[in-house]
């Protein structure tokens, strides 16, 4: 209970001396008024001065920043006897019903003012004042009370609440962030549960997120005047299947090499380029941040919904992801499959060249007529491919001569191709060439065709011999089938039989040589001069 109490003298200090003593307490808090009462009390008491010829008036006064001065009433007393040398005291006592501020809350004090009469034993004029006090909170506003704490947008949530008076009615809303409240509900009095769906529309101001705050508020009416507001924060979750999307509108062949040939919808393996274009869209008002593509083992990013790949290696159903990715950080993934058309670049198996008789029985001796073998395949790729297969000869060093050509995309065959190797004594060189759309000139598969083969043949004059293969030699000088890097070798005799003694033992003596002899690479010439 706040409290005060002061001395005062008389006005003739010769008279004596008064006490005065002030106090008040608060009582009756009126919830749904918001009031409660404040009664304060003051004395006048001495007991060294009388009341002689005395008229005062003690005046209780209360005091806060709401109200002001509220005047709390009077009591006047004169000499009658009563009041005398302690023979008891003038007393106020007086009770107002103070308004506490919306919140309930209030703080205050109580004040006594004392005028008297201009007279030597009455007291001099007096104000006394307690301290500030605050008062009980009056529970005005109702708390707030949530089902959960975190719902997905689309779910429900139940509100619920106990007012502070039955005569308490309520509105319930919510608010995001610093855009207006959204009325939910209007409640009559007394306790309620309110049940809330939240609107996935919502969603569509939770752009860069995947959840939010919102305040849920509850105003507290009284006599249609909002006495109090309370707020609990609710956190709303996008739902996960709020994802961004993404198809492919076309695909189709970037090289223009393959489409002019194909056509843009005809793809080959190691040639083809791809060029994707998609629609790729958020959710919600969320944005695209970005969008990917996996394929063949690479990765490319879209630039305004066109990607470009490199050139696909693989064949069959190649099978690509797109990835995209919105601006609340989640991800969608297409998936599909491209049919690659298999391709590879034309090829020999298997090409050969041999002397032959007239019957094409195969007579290196002497052998004029060409028997060729030749095994190739070019990529039919569904009959649209170029296709071109071309057979050429010459004598060595010399200039080339067509010999057939074919435009199917594969043979196995043994040619008879006429009698192009006519002389003897000559090497000739046969070509085999393949060819498609893709190549700009032939790939070449060339063949040697040595001369006619004989084991011994003597020269002209009776001092020259050739062997293993050699269909003459020069005057004078031996001729022997070895590879031609070793060159010359040089033995001297004066007849055949010692060179050919010499030869065999020189050949012997020479590991290297005997071996490249047997083998018939080359050609060692031996001078019997």
């Amino acid at each position: 209970m706040p409290s005060a109490s002061t001395t005062i003298s008389s006005q003739n200090s010769y008279y004596g001396s008064y006490i005065l003593n002030l106090s008040w307490s608060e009582s009756s808090p009126n919830i749904e008024a918001n009031t409660s009462k404040i009664t304060a009390t003051a004395t006048l008491s001495s007991n060294t001065a009388a009341f002689s010829s005395t008229t005062c008036t003690m005046t209780l006064k209360w005091y806060d920043g709401t109200h002001g001065w509220v005047n709390m009433g009077s009591y006047s007393f004169t000499q009658a006897g009563d009041y005398y040398y302690g023979f008891g005291s003038p007393k106020i006592e007086k009770s107002i019903d103070i308004t506490h501020n919306s919140d309930g809350n209030l703080s205050g004090y109580v004040q006594v003012d004392l005028n008297c009469n201009s007279n030597a034993y009455a007291p001099n004029s007096k104000s006394l004042a307690t301290g500030s006090q605050a008062l009980s909170t009056i529970p005005r506003a109702t708390d707030v009370n949530l089902s959960t704490t975190r719902q997905y947008m689309g779910s429900s949530v139940t509100i619920s609440g106990s007012p502070h008076s039955s005569g308490f009615s309520h509105e319930i809303y919510y608010q995001l962030g610093g855009a207006d409240k959204v009325s939910i509900a209007s409640l009559g009095t007394g306790n309620f549960s309110q049940s809330w769906t939240i609107p996935t529309s919502l969603a569509n101001s939770v752009t860069n997120s995947t959840f939010a705050d919102i305040s849920i508020i509850i105003d507290t009416i009284s006599n249609e005047s909002v006495i109090g507001t309370k707020s609990k924060v609710l956190t709303i979750l996008v739902p996960d299947s709020y994802k961004p999307s993404v198809s492919v509108s076309n695909i189709s062949e970037a090289n223009s090499t393959v489409a002019v040939k194909f056509g843009r919808n005809y793809y080959v393996q190691s040639k083809t380029q791809l060029k994707f274009t998609i629609s790729a869209s958020g959710t919600y008002s969320s944005s695209i941040v970005s969008t990917s593509l996996k394929i063949d083992g690479q990765g490319y990013t879209f630039s305004d919904s066109t990607a470009t790949t490199n050139t696909i290696n693989s064949s069959g159903d190649v099978a690509y992801e797109i990835v995209t990715t919105d601006s609340r950080g989640r991800s969608f993934s297409h998936t599909g499959i491209v049919s690659i058309h298999a391709y590879t670049t034309p090829t020999f198996y298997a090409a050969s060249a041999k002397r032959a008789n007239s019957s094409y029985g195969v007579d290196e001796s002497n052998g004029v007529y060409a028997l060729l073998l030749f095994n190739y395949a070019i990529t039919p790729l569904d009959s649209k491919n170029n296709a071109s297969f071309v057979i050429q000869y010459r004598k060595k060093n010399g200039s080339w001569s067509g010999v057939n050509s074919w435009s199917s995309y594969s043979q196995n065959t043994i040619y008879h191709a006429g009698n192009l190797f006519s002389d003897t004594t000559s090497e000739y060189e046969v070509r085999f060439g393949l060819k498609d759309y893709f190549l700009s000139d032939y790939i070449w598969f060339s063949v040697i065709v040595p001369t006619t083969y004989t084991l011994i043949n003597f020269g002209g004059n009776g001092k020259g011999v050739a062997f293993f293969g050699q269909s003459s030699c020069t005057t004078n000088s031996s001729t022997v089938n070895v590879m031609e890097v070793y060159g010359t070798l040089k033995v001297s005799g004066s007849d055949y039989a010692t060179t050919i003694q010499s030869l065999v033992n020189r050949l012997n003596s020479l590991e290297s040589w005997k071996s490249q002899v047997l083998a018939g690479n080359t050609d060692v010439m031996i001078d019997v001069n």
